[in-house]
């Protein structure tokens, strides 16, 4: 059980620290993500420090809006940075 939970733990970090990633390599702010995500910054904001999981409609969301598939953000790598 424990490292299941863990597992959920590092998956959701790794989702995190993806959509960090593309985040900063396109130049956007949390208040950015918020609006593409269609939330407040406070909202965008636990999510991008991980506090919240992203649901797969919002990782649907930033995989259109980055033109990259959402199934990208769950990868265990960082993802490239854009140019």
């Amino acid at each position: 059980m424990m490292d299941a939970m863990r597992q959920k733990h590092d998956t959701q970090g790794q989702v995190a620290a993806n959509v960090r990633a593309e985040v900063a390599a396109n130049g956007m702010t949390i208040k950015q993500l918020g609006e593409v995500l269609g939330l407040g910054e406070r909202a965008a904001s636990r999510r991008w420090h991980g506090e919240v999981a992203y649901t797969l409609d919002e990782l649907a969301k930033l995989g259109e809006h980055f033109g990259i598939p959402w199934s990208e953000f769950a990868k265990p790598r960082r993802l490239a940075v854009a140019s």
